[in-house]
């Protein structure tokens, strides 16, 4: 019978969490990366409104896709149940905005917080030479686009946990055994800004392999001339 991984025993065998910004709002991680979605919209935001004036460096809604390039059905479990548990810290978030919102002499520490709109994107595949990167590509790169706005129309109607199909045998096996969380997240609201940062990590076990295969993909095929 399976059993839930723990943080404790997963690093054990992993780092911590390494991760890594290859574009503005694009990272590459290891599994554990996955706890720290509030630091990579804090990093990309302050990146971003580096040059920008303080006028405009308002309350912003982060949306934040998670792209798992995994095989191992307890470590994609161990992803879905992490991301879950942000999701549910920003509907405390959300709850304590409102009370704040309708209680004006109530200085609220939320205040200054980014809301988070978490989506999950997991692309079944073993880190084997035999898996075969060429059959998920093309969704990947979708989904990289999607969670940069390049794909505005697209991202609005992804479901929070989406799998991605594949045509190898291997991962097709894999796909029927992932445990999905149906928890949709918080909607966040725009009632302290408009402005929509966008954030994406691209993430395998460790780091090095898989997802960084998908990352080198991407930028050859969208930023060719960098």
């Amino acid at each position: 019978m399976d059993t839930k991984l723990s943080p404790q025993s997963l690093s054990r065998h992993l780092p911590p969490s390494s991760v890594g910004e290859v574009l503005p709002g694009l990272w590459v991680g290891n599994l554990m990366s996955v706890f720290n979605l509030a630091h990579l919209v804090q990093k990309s935001t302050q990146e971003n409104n580096s040059n920008i004036s303080n006028e405009s460096n308002e309350e912003k809604k982060a949306v934040v896709t998670v792209i798992s390039v995994l095989s191992n059905k307890n470590m994609i479990r161990f992803a879905v149940d992490a991301l879950a548990q942000q999701r549910l810290q920003q509907q405390h978030l959300i709850t304590d905005a409102d009370i704040s919102h309708n209680n004006k002499n109530n200085d609220c520490l939320c205040h200054n917080q980014k809301y988070m709109d978490i989506k999950h994107v997991i692309i079944p595949m073993k880190d084997t030479v035999q898996s075969d990167l060429l059959s998920v590509l093309p969704n990947v790169l979708s989904a990289i686009d999607d969670a940069l706005g390049r794909n505005t129309d697209k991202l609005s109607h992804r479901d929070d946990d989406v799998t991605i199909p594949t045509t190898s045998d291997d991962c097709t096996k894999v796909q029927s055994q992932i445990i999905h969380d149906n928890t949709t997240g918080p909607a966040v609201r725009n009632d302290f800004g408009d402005s929509i940062e966008n954030v994406c990590l691209v993430h395998c076990a460790k780091g090095a392999s898989r997802s960084v295969s998908v990352l080198i993909a991407y930028l050859l095929s969208r930023h060719p001339h960098r």
